[in-house]
């Protein structure tokens, strides 16, 4: 995936990529309406990804886009596309 910069302009379905390791977050809101950087990273290990569970997200919650995004300081902006088949 490219980076495309560092966390300028994100917004609800943002893909972000750790620095230095190959961890996904996709930026979404949790059933109580908050921000959170879902786990989507392509590897499981017996870790739950795909959840908005307060213990298994990457950072969150939040109520405030930019809350998040400043805790995000290692992360960058990826471009990434959904695929359904």
């Amino acid at each position: 995936m490219e980076i495309i910069n560092k966390t300028e302009n994100c917004q609800l379905g943002d893909v972000l990529k750790e620095e230095g390791l190959d961890n996904y977050g996709l930026i979404v809101k949790d059933n109580d309406g908050n921000f959170v950087l879902m786990d989507i990273s392509p590897y499981c290990n017996g870790v739950p990804t795909f959840t908005t569970e307060k213990s298994q997200v990457w950072e969150g919650p939040y109520a405030y886009l930019e809350s998040l995004i400043n805790e995000c300081e290692d992360w960058h902006k990826v471009n990434a596309k959904l695929v359904i088949e």
